[in-house]
């Protein structure tokens, strides 16, 4: 299914969370985080069919919780189209996500866990986009940049124990994608899943 710009700018959004929290997990490369829709296709493809579902779902509640703000769509895109970016630009050390994720007796038990994780780690890339000048360079919002960023984590966080069998082939992919020329990777179309299609025909913006 081919994607509109928009939400291919969604799916890209979802996939650069995903990598985000696997930094404890493996060591994404910057790159692939500002462009988390490849890493969003290759999950998929290393056989978990969970992966697809997780991505739209959380693609859908995220939408649909900005709806409910009653906040302008075009706002929301201009965040979402630049946030990858920004997530890349500003990403959290190993450290940092391991402090917030990882269980203090059995790692593979571990979860992360809204809303006090997820607002502590958006708290933390935000105040760090802020120190650097990114929100003011990008023209952002900070309460906007914000509310989407620990959304974002608040509704991958469910579905992160897909990622943990996944973190040899993690290792695997993010040391190909550092060799990899950047021009020869495939443009990434949104996943087939059985979760319930994204919500974005509702927009309608002048």
């Amino acid at each position: 299914m081919l994607a509109t710009e928009f939400e291919q700018n969604l799916l890209r959004l979802i996939g650069s969370g995903m990598a985000v929290m696997t930094i404890d997990l493996a060591d994404p490369p910057t790159d692939l985080i500002e462009n988390g829709e490849w890493l969003v296709e290759h999950l998929i493809k290393f056989g978990d069919s969970g992966i697809a579902d997780a991505t739209l779902a959380a693609a859908s509640a995220l939408w649909t919780d900005w709806n409910a703000t009653g906040l302008p769509a075009s706002l929301a895109m201009t965040h979402i189209a630049v946030l990858p970016g920004l997530l890349a630009r500003n990403r959290p050390s190993r450290y940092r996500i391991s402090e917030l994720v990882a269980s203090q007796t059995d790692a593979l038990s571990s979860s992360f866990q809204p809303p006090a994780d997820s607002i502590r780690l958006a708290a933390f890339i935000v105040a760090h986009a802020q120190a650097t000048g990114d929100i003011e360079r990008l023209g952002l919002s900070r309460q906007i940049t914000f509310y989407l960023i620990e959304r974002l984590f608040a509704f991958l966080a469910p579905h992160r124990g897909l990622l943990w069998p996944m973190q040899i082939p993690l290792n695997k992919l993010y040391q190909r994608v550092r060799l990899e020329p950047r021009q020869t990777r495939p443009t990434p179309r949104l996943p087939e899943t059985t979760a319930a299609p994204l919500p974005m025909p509702l927009l309608s913006i002048a």
